[in-house]
C-alpha cells in the first residue's frame, strides 16, 4: 500500500516522508508519521507502521498502528481516515486476526474519545480475500 500511495501522491510525498523522519526519528506503531497528500485527493497521508508477523507482539503493535493512527487523525483535524488492512500484506499478519484487531481497536478508540472530530473511518481493503475476511469478522462481532 504505501508504495501505491507514493506512486499515485508523487515525490513529495516521501521527501516529506523522509523530513519528518530526520526530525522524529524513526517511526513507531503507536506513534504515526505524516505528510501532506501530495497528489493524492486527501489533505494528509498518515504513514502506520505495521507489525511483521512473526516478530512478536503483533496483535498490540497492529492495536498500537490503528490507535495511533485515529490519534493523529484527531491531532491534525480530519473529519474521516482512510485505513488499510494494516500488515496484511507482504508483512504476513493474518487477515481475519487482523480484522478482528482492527475492527476492536476503532471501536475502542471512539469509546476512549467521545469527542473525536473524525466522523468517517473508511476501511481500503486490497483483494477479495481482504473484503472476505473483514466482512467475515465484523459478521462474527455483530450477531
Amino acid at each position: 500500500m504505501a508504495w501505491a500511495i507514493s506512486k499515485k501522491g508523487g515525490p513529495v510525498i516521501q521527501k516529506e516522508s523522509d523530513a519528518w523522519t530526520r526530525h522524529h526519528g524513526p517511526v513507531r506503531h503507536s506513534h504515526p508519521a505524516w505528510t501532506s497528500g501530495g497528489l493524492l485527493p486527501a489533505k494528509n497521508v498518515i504513514h502506520a507502521v505495521g507489525p511483521v508477523w512473526g516478530d512478536g507482539d503483533e496483535d498490540n503493535k497492529l492495536e498500537s498502528a490503528v490507535t495511533g493512527s485515529l490519534r493523529v487523525a484527531d491531532e491534525l483535524k480530519c473529519s474521516s481516515l482512510a485505513l488499510p488492512a494494516i500488515s496484511t500484506g507482504i508483512y504476513g499478519f493474518p487477515k481475519d486476526r487482523a480484522a478482528g484487531i482492527i475492527f476492536s481497536a476503532i471501536e475502542k478508540y471512539f469509546e476512549d474519545n467521545p469527542s473525536s472530530g473524525v466522523k468517517i473511518v473508511k476501511l481500503v481493503l486490497f483483494d477479495q480475500s481482504t473484503v472476505d475476511a473483514f466482512v467475515n469478522q465484523w459478521n462474527m462481532d455483530h450477531r
